[in-house]
């Protein structure tokens, strides 16, 4: 019922806004750029709304997304993607019946209509099987948006979120638009200047207790890199595969006294629960949260919150 209101409410609409999550990663940058290709061969008014930092790797794709930068014009629904609330695309954007598509566990549900599916992959999974009954009308660009959120947020089919149904959209669209396309197009792009910043981040990792491995960086390190947010965070990526990690965390000083903590996992913790006692949230292997404070003080409670974590499993 709640698929059938979602299309019946996009086929009679006339305006939409489409927006996702600030500081975009791959899902959230092609679920939106899907969904305004796919609303533009349906001859709808088009706007977008993205907010933060663009990485560089999706200029190409954000540079010709249909429709207009949204500028607070009215319209009849907006279609919000890959956000667990309004906090995280711009409070007082959205606007008409409001439509949440998202695959995090911790998602507010906070639409009209709220599509949350946490056993998907990623919202561009997500988004091609609320849409796959149309897939003749998907050109080779949507096919790829739709590979690419998934990709990104399987670390290439690498983590436990890819299914039976990931790989199942993956086989039904590769066929056409090659996987090592889109490695070629959108991640071998890496310069000297990325793995000297990797060099950084191993001379500042170190291990805490209970199989945790954490990196910190304060405001004044953040300040001096050339590199972005998005940039930054694919780099702690590359410490997943750590063999004896149980939990990696990555604590960034993105505003003076203001620490954003990423929380990943290799064990059966549930990293959503412990980033929601600090406000945040995720999926049980990958979560967030913004804690302000002092680091001497933010590293214990952490920890703890952990330990005690490991002992509910």
């Amino acid at each position: 019922m709640t698929v059938q209101k979602l299309k019946n409410e996009i086929e009679k609409s006339r305006s939409v806004l489409v927006t996702a999550h600030r500081n975009p990663d791959a899902d959230a940058v092609s679920s939106l750029a899907f969904v305004l290709a796919l609303l533009q061969k349906k001859g709808k008014v088009l706007y977008y709304h993205l907010a933060g930092e663009i990485n560089l790797k999706w200029k190409d794709i954000v540079s010709g997304l249909p429709g207009k930068p949204y500028k607070g014009e009215d319209v009849d629904i907006s279609i919000c993607l890959d956000s667990t609330s309004p906090e995280r695309f711009g409070e007082g954007i959205i606007k008409g019946v409001v439509i949440n598509i998202d695959h995090h566990v911790s998602n507010r549900r906070y639409g009209d209509i709220n599509h949350v599916m946490p056993d998907m992959s990623s919202t561009a999974e997500i988004v091609y099987y609320l849409f796959k009954d149309e897939i003749d009308f998907f050109n080779d660009f949507m096919k790829e948006m739709i590979l690419l959120g998934i990709l990104g947020d399987t670390g290439f089919l690498k983590y436990d979120n890819a299914t039976a149904s990931t790989f199942q959209a993956v086989s039904a669209l590769m066929s056409s638009v090659p996987l090592f396309d889109i490695y070629q197009k959108y991640y071998q792009v890496l310069t000297m200047e990325h793995f000297d910043y990797f060099s950084f981040l191993i001379s500042k990792m170190k291990k805490g207790q209970d199989g945790i491995y954490y990196i910190s960086l304060d405001f004044e390190e953040l300040e001096d890199s050339s590199l972005n947010y998005d940039e930054i965070s694919e780099l702690f990526a590359w410490f997943r595969p750590l063999k004896d990690a149980e939990v990696l965390l990555f604590f960034r000083e993105f505003q003076k006294g203001i620490f954003r903590i990423n929380f990943r996992g290799n064990n059966n913790i549930d990293l959503n629960k412990i980033a929601r006692i600090y406000g945040g949230g995720g999926h049980r292997n990958a979560a967030a949260a913004s804690i302000e404070g002092d680091l001497d003080d933010i590293l214990p409670n952490v920890f703890q919150s952990i330990s005690d974590g490991m002992k509910d499993e």
